[in-house]
């Protein structure tokens, strides 16, 4: 995948903005959605940068698993907390042996990161939404291991998080569940990009 440069992800950004507001002069159904949680449970699919991943010997793509927090502090904004479970598609597995017998290496890394954004309901009955957000990721506990083995042969990958911009839109199909595709850019680190898909439920 190709990494948006800042200025046109940035042009992108004010445009959903812009577009949101247009929609905001318009009549509609529109529900407050401030101080309201919501949980986001979704996949990922990430572009790493290709000579960092030379380096560490994987190759430049991750899959991931994410779980989120979010919070309504205002009816258009929230904060987001995360965490994810990413696999590395590895190219110096080993195995060992171990109590459990015969076993494979795995390389995955776990990200944590924040961000903070606009986010818009908008719609008959406030089914669509789109947001625009802004935040930074950690990635830890990132090695080439075998699980459950405390004495196993373990190395470290070094990938770095860093500071990205995300954009999304989706569907709210039931009062409180929502679907939406998403695309992150990151502006730092050792990841290029990111795209995915998010299932959320507010209360």
């Amino acid at each position: 995948m190709i990494k948006i440069a800042p200025i046109t992800l940035a042009g992108l950004l004010a445009g959903l903005v812009l577009a949101s507001n247009v929609q905001a002069n318009a009549p509609r159904d529109r529900s407050d959605f401030s101080q309201i949680f919501a949980f986001n449970l979704g996949r990922e699919w990430l572009a790493l940068d290709k000579e960092q991943a030379q380096r560490e010997f994987i190759h430049d793509s991750a899959e991931g698993l994410f779980l989120e927090g979010e919070y309504f502090f205002h009816p258009y904004f929230s904060y987001t907390l995360g965490l994810a479970i990413l696999s590395y598609d590895d190219k110096a597995s080993y195995s060992q042996q171990t109590t459990g017998g015969y076993q494979s290496s795995h390389a995955r890394g776990i990200p944590i990161y924040g961000d903070i954004g606009y986010k818009q309901f908008f719609g008959a009955n406030a089914r669509i939404y789109i947001t625009a957000r802004a935040g930074v990721s950690a990635v830890t506990a990132s090695e080439r291991s075998i699980s459950d083995c405390s004495n196993c042969h373990a190395e470290d990958i070094d990938i770095d998080g860093g500071f990205y911009a995300m954009v999304s839109a989706g569907v709210r199909f039931a009062q409180s569940w929502t679907v939406g595709l998403r695309y992150k850019s990151y502006l730092s680190g050792d990841i290029n990009n990111a795209a995915g898909i998010a299932f959320s439920y507010g209360f």
